[in-house]
């Protein structure tokens, strides 16, 4: 009687520290997204949730090159990206934005499932 009660709680020992360790990883990788004019804003990153992607969008009028003018373009660059996925795409909820250079950028449109 012993032996099966400890190592039960062996068992319920180990898993507690198995589980532990998973939140520590999901801990560590969790974050929580800004949100602006009602669209969830993605950085070099791609949300958890699984979600639908609905298409690429570009800036109006001066565009990617608004990165390397100031990093203070930034913030009117995104509202342009964000006014742009809601004239194309309605139902958008989120822009994973992929910055790397003028060539490369990519803004992608995404629905949450």
């Amino acid at each position: 009687m012993k032996k099966g009660f400890l190592l039960f709680a062996a068992g319920f020992a180990l898993s507690l520290c198995v589980a532990a360790g998973i939140t520590q990883t999901i801990k560590s990788s969790a974050a929580d997204v800004n949100q602006y004019q009602g669209v969830y804003i993605f950085t070099d990153c791609k949300p958890a949730r699984e979600y639908k992607y609905l298409g690429s969008v570009k800036p109006k009028g001066r565009g990617w090159d608004l990165l390397d003018a100031n990093s203070n373009q930034y913030t009117e660059l995104r509202d342009r990206l964000i006014k742009a996925a809601k004239k194309q795409y309605p139902d958008c909820d989120g822009l994973i934005l992929d910055l790397k250079d003028k060539a490369e950028n990519v803004a992608d449109a995404v629905q949450f499932k």
